[in-house]
C-alpha cells in the first residue's frame, strides 16, 4: 500500500509569523522610501527649481554684552563683497539680504570667455559630480530695539564675515538720557 497524501504544503519553507511578515514588508518599504528620498534630494541638487525664490540663511552669532552698550551680530557670507549685500532697517527689524552667484559657474564662464573657441560652454546641472556650496539669494532678519535707525547700524565685511552692531537699549530711552545729561539740574 502506498502512503496517504497529506494536505500540508509540499514546499520546504515553514509558515512565517505575522510579526515576521510585517517586519519584512516594513523593511522593503523603508528601503524603497529611503531611496526615493535620496533620489529626490539629488534631483533638487542637480536641478533646483528655476526662478523660485528660496532665501538661504547664512550662519550667525549674536552677542549682547551690557558692558559694551552695543549688540553685535556676525554673519558668514563667503564670496560676497559689501556692495553685494543690502542692509536696511524696516519696522525695527534689521534685514540683511543679497545674492551669491555660483563661484564655479562665474569662474568657468569668465575663463572660457578669454579662450578662443569656447563660446558655447554650458554648465548644465548634470556636469556637477558634487554640489555642496551654497549660492543664490539669502536673507536674514534680526529684531532691533524699538526706534533703531539705519544710521545707528555699523557694518564691516572682513574675510567673508559681516560684522553688524547697533545700540543695545531703546533709542527713545537713550535719547532721553542724553538730553537729560545736556541740561544740568538746577539746584
Amino acid at each position: 500500500m502506498s502512503p496517504t497524501p497529506t494536505h500540508e504544503s509540499s514546499t520546504s519553507n515553514p509558515a512565517i509569523t505575522p510579526q515576521e511578515f510585517f517586519r519584512r514588508v516594513h523593511s522593503v518599504y523603508s528601503t524603497a522610501y529611503a531611496e526615493a528620498k535620496r533620489q529626490q534630494s539629488l534631483a533638487l541638487l542637480r536641478n533646483p527649481t528655476p526662478g523660485k525664490y528660496v532665501p538661504r540663511h547664512y550662519r550667525m552669532d549674536l552677542m549682547d554684552d551690557p558692558a559694551l552698550g552695543r549688540i553685535t551680530a556676525v554673519l558668514e557670507i563667503p564670496g560676497i563683497d559689501l556692495d553685494g549685500v543690502n542692509v536696511q532697517v524696516l519696522n525695527d527689524v534689521l534685514v540683511v539680504e543679497g545674492d551669491r552667484a555660483s563661484p564655479i559657474v562665474s569662474r568657468v564662464l569668465r575663463t572660457s570667455a578669454k579662450q578662443p573657441g569656447t563660446s558655447d560652454v554650458t554648465l548644465s546641472p548634470d556636469k556637477f559630480l558634487v554640489r555642496d556650496l551654497k549660492f543664490g539669494k539669502f536673507r536674514r532678519e534680526i529684531p532691533l530695539p524699538e526706534g533703531t535707525k539705519s544710521k545707528d547700524i555699523a557694518a564691516d565685511l572682513t574675510n567673508g564675515l559681516l560684522f553688524l552692531s547697533w545700540p543695545r537699549g531703546p533709542m527713545k530711552l537713550q535719547q532721553a538720557m542724553a538730553s537729560d545729561d545736556s541740561h544740568p539740574m538746577e539746584s
